[in-house]
Order: structure tokens, then C-alpha cells, then sequence
């Protein structure tokens, strides 16, 4: 994957194309074009070597880790936020994710940032919140496609409905602004594909790498039933702490912001096991909840009390 993503921005330069990748030559409909954008300023920057196609990936990751504190910081009982921004950052998934040339360490980021910006308009009411939720999403759908909408909407509208405010969940979903900021960031470059590859576009990125992902094993990647279970060995050396925060899992539901978490990562736990392709990475996109309910469950123990 990053010999692909590095050829295809390779490729982008030497043609002066910013509209389209290409991966020998041939069209690549993988992925949108967002990394492929950064990971080119990168290497303008500072000229083609491994690391500068990987620093858009290493910048990622780390703001994920960063935010994933500063919401502890804001949210968590005091002395939380230094314990969940460890947690992300020496997690073994977010360590390998966020060095590797692809999309996925920015979409994390982009996830994280769309969620979390959504349960404090929910909780908050924080219209200016909300908008910033529209506008991680939009970059989203630039970086890996409707992934970027299902998780956070999933997430978010899960929890609001599970809380009572379908009222501002519905406001929120046709808030006029937010809606213009999403068409306005994500709509060209769609069109411009659109505009200049036609059908097959659709058939590449669309019908391929999204609906057939979904339907059947792309690219031979199956895997057993629970498979993204098995993957939250990507958490470690944390996953032994996870699991004593699941056992909590029950009596998590009866706070808001516990059972938000919980819905989060659920619904990725959920969709990746319907889903036909498996590959371990898609667990991520429920890490950033797990990395909070951790910290949660290892500053309980640091106090000896144990917060349900």
C-alpha cells in the first residue's frame, strides 16, 4: 500500500495533474484525493524520500493523539487527559498507522475530530462545534470516501437518539451552514472526477472500493467471524485494560458520555464484521472511544476507585 500511494503521488507531480492519480500510468480509483495532495506538498517540500511521503501520516497521528487528550482534558476527571494521550500514543495500531504512507492515520484524525466535535454540540449545544463537525467530514469524504459520513453519523445519531435529542440531532443534520461548508469542501473535486473519468470512475471508486469492498473480500482479505474483536490487539500493550472496562460495559450505559463511547466503537465493531473485506486497521475507527475508556478505567485503578 504505501509503494502505491508513493508512486501514485510520484506520478501526480511529474504530471502536474492534481485531479487525478495514477499508478503506473493507470488510473487509480482507490482512494480520494486528499493524502495524495498532502503527501505531494510534502515531497515538493522537501523531496522525495520515505519519510517525507510519510510525514502527512506522522503530522496525523499525532494531532489524533492530541485531541483525544484534549477532550479528556475537557470531559474526564482530573488527571485523565495526560493518561489517554499515552494510551493513543503508544497503542501498537496507532504506532504503525500513523508511519505508514496511506490515508488512514488522516482519517482517523478526521473521525476523531468529526465525533467528538459531535457529542459537544449534542451535549453543549455548540453550534460553532457542529459546523467544525461538517468540515472534518467534508475532508473525510476527500480522504477516504463515505466512511468519512458513516462513522460519525452512526456514532453521533446513535447516541443522540439513545439521550432524547433527536430534536437537535434533526437540526443538526439540516443545519444550512454545516451543509454548505460540506458541499462547498467536498463536492469539486467529486465533480472534477466525475467530469473527467465518467463511468469509470464510478465503477473504480464507487462500485469497486466502496459497494464490492462491503459485498465481497477485496483483493482476498477474508476473515473469520470475530476477526475486528481479534484486531483490538492492535490496542496493546492497553488491550488487557480494555478488558476490564468492558466489564464495566453495562453499568458505562447509564452515562452519557460512557454510553457514547461505547456506541462509537460498537458500531465500527459491528459494521466491519458485516462487512466482507477484513483487514485489522478498520478497527482504529473505533480506537479513539477505547483509548478514553482506558484512561478511564486505568485512572479508577491508580485512585482505587472505580468509575461506572
Amino acid at each position: 500500500d504505501e509503494g502505491a500511494f508513493a508512486s501514485a503521488t510520484r506520478e501526480m507531480l511529474a504530471s502536474g495533474d492534481w485531479l487525478s492519480t495514477t499508478l503506473n500510468g493507470a488510473p487509480r480509483f482507490d482512494k480520494p484525493i486528499m493524502i495524495y495532495w498532502l503527501q505531494a506538498l510534502s515531497v515538493g517540500a522537501f523531496g522525495f524520500h520515505e519519510w517525507s511521503v510519510r510525514l502527512p501520516s506522522v503530522l496525523a497521528a499525532g494531532l489524533w493523539c492530541v485531541l483525544v487528550g484534549r477532550f479528556a482534558r475537557e470531559r474526564l476527571p482530573a488527571g485523565t487527559a495526560g493518561i489517554a494521550l499515552v494510551v493513543a500514543a503508544t497503542s501498537i495500531g496507532v504506532m504503525i498507522i500513523g508511519r505508514a504512507a496511506t490515508a488512514d492515520a488522516l482519517l482517523n484524525l478526521l473521525l476523531t475530530a468529526a465525533c467528538l466535535d459531535g457529542y459537544r454540540y449534542l451535549a453543549d449545544g455548540d453550534r460553532t462545534a457542529l459546523r467544525r463537525t461538517y468540515v472534518w467530514v467534508a475532508i473525510g469524504i476527500l480522504t477516504k470516501g463515505p466512511i468519512a459520513v458513516l462513522v460519525p453519523g452512526a456514532a453521533i445519531g446513535l447516541y443522540g437518539l439513545t439521550a432524547g435529542r433527536w430534536r437537535e440531532l434533526l437540526r443538526g443534520a439540516l443545519d444550512p451552514v454545516g451543509l454548505l461548508l460540506l458541499l462547498a469542501i467536498a463536492l469539486p473535486w467529486y465533480v472534477a472526477a466525475l467530469m473527467i473519468h465518467g463511468q469509470a470512475f464510478i465503477d473504480g471508486f464507487i462500485l469497486k472500493h466502496n459497494v464490492e469492498r462491503a459485498m465481497t473480500p477485496l483483493h482476498g482479505h477474508r476473515g473469520f467471524v470475530g476477526f475486528q474483536l481479534a484486531a483490538t490487539l492492535l490496542l496493546l500493550p492497553w488491550t488487557p485494560v480494555l478488558l476490564g472496562a468492558a466489564a464495566g460495559i453495562r453499568a458505562d450505559f447509564r452515562d452519557e458520555l460512557k454510553r457514547f463511547l461505547w456506541i462509537w466503537f460498537l458500531f465500527v465493531l459491528l459494521l466491519f464484521t458485516v462487512v466482507s473485506t477484513k483487514l485489522p486497521h478498520y478497527v482504529l475507527y473505533g480506537a479513539t472511544p477505547l483509548f478514553l475508556l482506558i484512561a478511564l478505567r486505568a485512572r479508577s485503578a491508580e485512585t482505587g476507585v472505580w468509575h461506572h
